[in-house]
């Protein structure tokens, strides 16, 4: 069941929308907004159940559009000043809707306890989630519970009702900061599934350059997923801007150039031809045996990259950059790559300690060390 908490705890640089409670926040009551009376049968309508007074909206909003087919969606915002007291935070725990949109809180918290997506009587797993101009967050769509491919007894594509086909959360956060006070981080933890976590500082086609400030730390989980970086470029070398992988095959997306993040446990990296700055810890923090994809993207090594040798590749490495039209195995979150193995040559990296294989599309694509 849905639980929302709106309030200010951080007084003092230490609270966080995580200490969002009953007693020190607000839960408002959501009440019939519009809707077909409940006596009226219906093949297609919407209902809306609200709260709007003259500084915060939540609206949760059905729409059945045949005798079985329902959607839902939640949207929370701040409608007064960013920042004022008492709605600098938001809590939001257990939503199952499909589709979720916060928008200019400070902070937001938002954990998830089952795939989303509610039915009549099932979920089938899938949830969007936007969070707008919030300058730090703590989000958590991790399945406490187990992976869904163990649920259900009825074996499907392999595995079971509730599993990977359909069970991921695509998650959107465009920050918004007022400078390095206090807290800039997102933490965000994915699980089981095919997620898309993406960061960026596209605002209805602006930039938003105060995003130099944010930071995160951000766990992809088990199976295969697709991680969007388009922040505005960091203002500290000691700001985190760290993403993690976890196991499957996963997918870094850059869409500036980028020197100033943490990655690793990534197989593939592609980009709209930016750039990319590698160094040994990078390389062996994504190290894998047949070698790291780095698709459109230039690369640009440190002064501990001591050589680099490029060749044909091998048998093993043509079949795997074929293979990535397959990693994203239901295509139900995002649509996977399609590589031809033509197009790649082998890089050796060597370091003092070390040498790593990188597989690259073209060789005019490096940057002289």
């Amino acid at each position: 069941m849905m639980t929302i908490y709106v309030g200010t705890t951080n007084t003092d640089g230490t609270g966080s929308a995580q200490n969002l409670n009953a007693d020190n926040g607000f839960s408002p009551t959501l009440e019939e907004l519009y809707g077909p009376p409940p006596d009226m049968p219906v093949q297609d309508g919407t209902w809306a159940y609200g709260y709007i007074d003259e500084s915060l909206s939540l609206v949760e909003t059905t729409i059945k559009s045949c005798v079985y087919c329902f959607s839902y969606r939640t949207n929370a915002e701040n409608i007064a000043q960013w920042n004022a007291q008492n709605l600098k935070e938001i809590a939001m725990l257990d939503v199952e809707d499909g589709r979720v949109d916060i928008s200019n809180f400070v902070d937001v918290c938002f954990i998830n306890n089952a795939y989303g997506q509610r039915y009549e009587s099932e979920f089938d797993g899938h949830q969007r989630l936007s969070i707008t101009d919030a300058k730090r967050g703590f989000i958590d769509t991790r399945n406490l519970d187990g992976n869904p491919r163990d649920y259900g007894s009825e074996p499907f594509d392999g595995y079971h009702y509730g599993d990977t086909t359909s069970s991921w959360a695509n998650i959107t956060i465009k920050p918004h900061s007022n400078g390095d006070s206090w807290s800039n981080l997102f933490e965000v933890y994915t699980g089981y599934a095919e997620d898309i976590v993406t960061f960026t500082a596209d605002e209805n086609g602006d930039r938003d350059s105060s995003t130099q400030w944010t930071e995160f730390n951000v766990d992809l989980g088990e199976d295969n997923d697709l991680f969007y970086y388009d922040l505005v470029h960091s203002v500290n070398d000691d700001q985190r801007r760290i993403v993690d992988g976890g196991s499957g095959d996963d997918m870094l997306f850059l869409r500036v150039d980028t020197d100033d993040l943490a990655f690793e446990h990534f197989e593939l990296i592609t980009s709209n031809q930016n750039q990319l700055f590698l160094n040994s810890t990078l390389l062996a923090d994504n190290a894998s045996d047949t070698g790291l994809i780095i698709h459109n993207t230039t690369v640009q090594f440190s002064s501990d990259i001591t050589d680099v040798a490029i060749n044909p590749l091998n048998q093993a490495q043509q079949e795997y950059v074929s293979s990535t039209s397959n990693w994203q195995q239901y295509g139900s979150n995002y649509r996977a790559l399609t590589l031809d193995s033509d197009d790649f040559v082998a890089v050796t990296v060597s370091t003092a300690e070390d040498s790593y294989t990188l597989l690259m599309n073209t060789a005019d694509d490096l940057v002289p060390i």
